[in-house]
């Protein structure tokens, strides 16, 4: 299924951080570098909109990123990890 990294020394994410920040940004990359959807959110879960489905092709790998920041814009917390639709 795809490969996980980590990025610098940044803390593991969790959803007991990601529930006590004020906002949360999720994107997804292909493997354009092409920002597929960028958002920021204020829970845990997401519905991706029928457009942004049908941006992503079954056997094309692409990036998720989480970032988690604090009520000082700080960045808390990320996490990334590549995907493929099978």
């Amino acid at each position: 299924m795809g490969k996980q990294f980590e990025r610098g020394k940044q803390k593991p994410m969790n959803k007991k951080t990601m529930r006590a920040c004020p906002e949360n940004r999720f994107e997804i990359i292909d493997d354009g570098l092409n920002i597929l959807y960028n958002e920021a959110l204020t829970k845990t879960r997401l519905q991706l909109s029928s457009e942004v489905k049908q941006k992503i092709v079954k056997g094309k790998e692409y990036l998720w990123t989480v970032e988690v920041y604090g009520d000082n814009g700080k960045k808390l917390a990320s996490a990334s990890c590549y995907f493929e639709i099978e």
